[in-house]
């Protein structure tokens, strides 16, 4: 029998995708769009240098070329703000991050009722390495032994801080 993914499981997929702020174009993977972001958004006219962030080619075509950079280079209209830091997903407003996941329901046809918590999602995908190679990593887990053997090492641990702390309190008294 196939078991049927859930709309909510789909929304949460989709929202891991990594995605531009400045065009809406999502990507497979982190390193991708942060190169995409460097070659399309962050890229000097002049002399075609790539940088990180708007800020950082601001500052760039200010202090090379002596020229005022107002806007970040193909960005959707309304976008186009270059006070805003953004390196990947890091920097990009929560409002956006709204719309973003509006714009996906409607895409899909997913309905409001479906919650996927974007917030976490986003925050769990920035946090995390997301190299397609490597798989998820897996929850260690505890044996009994390996359990007695922490308590072991815990008890240990607190009986010398104990000793640590009246030698201390010795070496004082001497002192006064």
């Amino acid at each position: 029998m196939v078991r049927k993914k859930s709309a909510s499981a789909n929304l949460q997929k989709l929202l891991e995708r990594p995605w531009c702020y400045y065009c809406e174009r999502d990507f497979d993977d982190l390193k991708v769009l942060i190169s995409h972001q460097r070659a399309l958004h962050f890229k000097c006219e002049h002399c075609n240098r790539r940088l990180n962030t708007a800020g950082g080619l601001v500052v760039h075509v200010q202090q090379m070329h002596k020229e005022l950079l107002t806007q970040v280079y193909n960005s959707i209209k309304g976008r186009e703000d270059t006070s805003i830091e953004i390196f990947g997903l890091e920097g990009i407003p929560p409002e956006a991050v709204k719309e973003h996941e509006a714009q996906l329901r409607e895409k899909y046809n997913i309905p409001d009722s479906v919650n996927a918590n974007s917030k976490a999602a986003y925050l769990s995908f920035a946090s995390r390495n997301h190299d397609s190679s490597s798989p998820p990593p897996t929850k260690v887990r505890i044996t009994t032994v390996d359990r007695e053997e922490i308590q072991a090492r815990l008890k240990a641990y607190v009986e010398a801080k104990k000793a640590a702390k009246e030698e201390n309190e010795d070496k004082e008294a001497e002192k006064e």
